[in-house]
């Protein structure tokens, strides 16, 4: 169980080396106050981290004093840098592209706020409509989807590029419409690369 890790779907979202220091909690600071004080004997870091949890529940609210006036004072540090810390956002950085849900959401909004439905009833209603359609219904949006991704992907090629400098790109990974489409351009794009 426990977190999933980046091999199990779940992408770790990378950490500005500018943000404040996430605030300590009370049972990290009974934790640390445990192992400077040798409180708990164990060989193995997982049994001490299991005693000190059970230590921890067996507490009342007035041993846990000290350490919660320590994590509200931490906390307030926190609060307090993160209302001054402003996260750096690249302008040129392209944005991600839109799913074929998104892009159907978008052509039902103006009928569904016809109707007066607030934005929450609208997402629901479209997820509803969503749901109803069958393959071909959905295949013009996946197709603007898939057109908008490889956009995003060529964009995001660029972008990289230029951020790297001499570094290579990655290779960017061809979408190709659902309905069989063949551009052209792509067909000139292939042999031009064959010929490198």
């Amino acid at each position: 169980m426990g977190r999933k890790t980046a091999d199990q779907g779940q992408k770790r979202k990378k950490k500005d080396p500018g943000a404040p220091k996430r605030p300590t909690t009370a049972f990290f600071y009974f934790v640390k106050h445990c192992r400077d004080e040798n409180l708990i004997k164990a060989d193995r870091v997982s049994e001490f981290t299991k005693a000190c949890a059970e230590k921890w529940k067996k507490m009342n609210d007035d041993d846990r004093v000290n350490y919660d006036n320590a994590a509200k004072k931490d906390r307030a540090r926190y609060d307090e840098e993160m209302a001054i810390f402003k996260p750096v956002k690249d302008p040129g950085k392209p944005k991600k592209s839109q799913t074929a849900f998104l892009l159907f959401v978008a052509s039902m909004r103006p009928k569904l706020k016809e109707q007066g439905l607030p934005n929450k009833d609208i997402l629901v209603k479209a997820g509803e409509l969503w749901r109803g359609l069958d393959e071909t219904e959905k295949e013009p949006f996946e197709d603007q989807a898939k057109v908008a991704k490889q956009k995003y992907l060529e964009d995001m090629e660029r972008y990289n590029s230029k951020q790297s400098g001499a570094s290579p790109a990655k290779k960017v990974k061809k979408v190709e419409p659902a309905n069989g489409a063949d551009d052209s351009d792509e067909s000139e794009d292939e042999s031009a690369e064959e010929s490198d």
